[in-house]
């Protein structure tokens, strides 16, 4: 069964509307594996003394 037009469009902005918040999202995301690189990294980078 073909959707009518005003179907597809409504569909659309459903879907719009519930991904809106995606890129705030990504960017927390973005901001806690940053923060977790500068917290970890040290210990990462440290030469095992013999």
């Amino acid at each position: 069964m073909a959707l009518s037009w005003n179907e597809i469009k409504n569909r659309a902005l459903k879907f719009s509307n519930e991904w809106a918040d995606e890129t705030k999202e990504n960017a927390r995301i973005e901001y806690l594996f940053d923060l977790y690189n500068e917290y970890t990294s040290p210990m990462f980078n440290e030469k095992k003394k013999k």
